[in-house]
């Protein structure tokens, strides 16, 4: 009787929590562009019933660990070219028509809770209702422990193994999978991202800002450093650019997208971030290349005093 009783609570406990998931994760996401999700919720959503808002903020943050860029390139690659490997052009010698990709290594956008994350998460809280009532002690023992049953008797509770269980767990598992899948196509406008985020900032300036310097043997009276100003105005201009484009583009408030609440204004504040710190550097470089240039005139100004007071 009392293990009927378990059953029965543990089951109502296991369709319940499957449901309650179904229902947060009915609704359809059209993914438009960075600035726009569209959520369609049914009439009677559970976000409309009781009124609930997304449960789950995440926001976007670089990979604190480098990775290969174009992972599926290159993995395409190595498929062809093993199968080119078993092909009879390969067996009488032939050049192999696919070339290898070579690895891209860098750091990339990611959110900063894992899909497989909170996929566990969830999951996890559906096992240990099954594991929390797999071995519950029967009372008797508790009681009289000392006076009669000295060996611990379990009530019998839900396998993990039945086939209704495996069923509940595996839909849980595919609703969070059609939730977490908008996630993914919406990280994925934050690619075109990902050369400016690899972008060494000191390498870049150097590259960009053309710098000449006095020959050191020479002794004609010439800048120490010639610079192409008009070059430089226009990379300022270039970046100045790019930050009103990056603020147009990302919005500042989050956006809903079902269970998920996904904050923006993250990767917004690093982009904008790394275009001031290289106007930053490009000044300072400039405003260093200047003092040079000064100290230099200066030096001769004073030198060719010191020669007219000697002639007078």
């Amino acid at each position: 009787m009392m293990s009927h009783v378990l059953v029965g609570v543990v089951n109502q406990s296991l369709y319940s929590y499957t449901e309650f998931i179904s229902q947060l994760c009915r609704y359809s996401v059209v993914i438009e562009n960075i600035q726009n999700i569209t959520v369609t919720l049914p009439y009677d959503s559970i976000y409309k019933v009781k009124v609930l808002q997304p449960l789950v903020i995440i926001f976007l943050r670089i990979t604190e660990e480098k990775r290969v860029l174009n992972a599926k390139e290159v993995e395409h690659a190595r498929t062809q070219i093993d199968l080119w490997k078993k092909s009879p052009e390969a067996a009488e010698g032939g050049g192999c028509p696919v070339k290898e990709v070579p690895e891209i290594i860098g750091n990339t956008l990611e959110y900063n809770y894992s899909m497989d994350q909170f996929k566990n998460s969830i999951v996890s809280i559906f096992d240990g209702i099954v594991s929390e009532f797999t071995e519950v002690l029967h009372i008797e023992k508790l009681v009289m422990e000392k006076i009669f049953f000295p060996n611990p008797r379990y009530i019998q509770s839900v396998s993990p193994q039945a086939e209704y269980v495996k069923a509940l767990r595996t839909t849980i598992e595919a609703k969070i999978d059609e939730v977490t899948a908008p996630l993914m196509k919406y990280l994925s406008l934050f690619k075109q991202y990902e050369d400016f985020i690899n972008v060494d900032i000191t390498e870049y300036v150097n590259s960009r800002v053309n710098v000449a310097r006095k020959d050191p043997e020479s002794t004609e009276i010439e800048l120490p450093v010639t610079i192409n100003l008009p070059q430089i105005l226009a990379l300022l201009q270039e970046h100045f650019n790019q930050i009103i484009e990056i603020e147009s583009a990302l919005p500042l408030n989050p956006l809903e997208c079902g269970v998920f609440l996904i904050q923006v204004s993250s990767v917004r504040h690093i982009l904008v971030g790394k275009h001031k710190d290289i106007i930053q550097l490009i000044l300072s470089n400039h405003s260093s290349y200047c003092r040079e240039n000064v100290i230099y005139l200066d030096t001769e100004f004073k030198n060719i005093i010191k020669s007219l007071a000697k002639k007078t």
